[in-house]
């Protein structure tokens, strides 16, 4: 585990921000399901890489990215889902693949997300003016199944920030990326935690497993009720494609959502 320190900058002013990183390497056998993920929990939209627009997968490439835009491809091979983010840097040098901006509260979070290929990767965050110091590498020969590689790190300041992933030395095919998980964690906890709802998404349908009962209501992106009932248990609901808001009795806050 490293401790650093970190600044942004906001109003003429640096805020410090007191930051610690920690990452763990798992391996995992592929998930048979072709669903497309989407964690009540998850942080992140398009995590899956389902959707690109303009050879770029949506949500992703931020302005922290410098691996040329040529050098990222949508590909088939996928660990759920119908595809994957495949990622070629054969040079020593390293580059950067980023998320969207998101604006995060203190607190502590964990990445994580399954990777497969040849190649050297590592993660860390930038913050809009500097970047947190970088895990340790993993180095991947020729790894033909899924690998969970998991990132955690503490903010102490509320930031806006950039999630990195950070290659070099693959082969000319590249590093497979699938299934982002970014999600907010308990002070101290370092073990996987099970949350209720699951929300997953498939070719039409939203699918849900709840523990308890709950009162579901989907909004469309125009703020209009497309859905609304009581709910228990598995169940899928027929959508039509798009993005929706899915607001349950049980969950502090509405998750954002892709029917594809």
């Amino acid at each position: 585990m490293s401790l650093f320190i970190s600044y942004k900058q906001k109003r003429g002013r640096f805020l410090p921000a007191l930051l610690c990183s920690c990452l763990v390497f798992l391996p995992v056998k592929a998930q048979s399901s072709g669903a497309y993920l989407s964690e009540a929990n998850n942080l992140l939209l398009n995590t899956g890489f389902e959707i690109w627009e303009n050879n770029l997968p949506a949500h992703w490439f931020g302005s922290a990215s410098n691996i040329p835009e040529t050098s990222v491809f949508q590909c088939a091979e996928a660990h759920s889902g119908e595809s994957s983010c495949r990622l070629v840097r054969t040079q020593k040098t390293h580059v950067r693949f980023s998320s969207a901006p998101l604006f995060l509260n203190l607190g502590n979070y964990r990445l994580s997300y399954y990777v497969k290929g040849s190649g050297c990767i590592r993660n860390s965050f930038y913050n809009g003016s500097s970047y947190a110091a970088y895990s340790d590498y993993d180095t991947l020969s020729n790894q033909q199944e899924w690998m969970k590689k998991v990132y955690e790190f503490e903010l102490k300041k509320d930031v806006e920030v950039q999630l990195l992933f950070s290659l070099c030395l693959t082969d000319s095919i590249g590093l497979f990326i699938d299934d982002v998980l970014f999600e907010s964690i308990p002070a101290g906890l370092n073990r996987p935690v099970e949350f209720s709802p699951l929300i997953r998404t498939a070719q039409g349908l939203l699918h849900l497993q709840l523990s308890n009962p709950q009162a579901l209501v989907v909004y469309d992106m125009l703020g209009r009720k497309v859905c609304e009932r009581n709910v228990q248990g598995d169940l899928s609901i027929p959508l039509s494609r798009g993005y929706y808001l899915i607001a349950l009795s049980g969950h502090p806050k509405p998750v954002k959502v892709y029917i594809p």
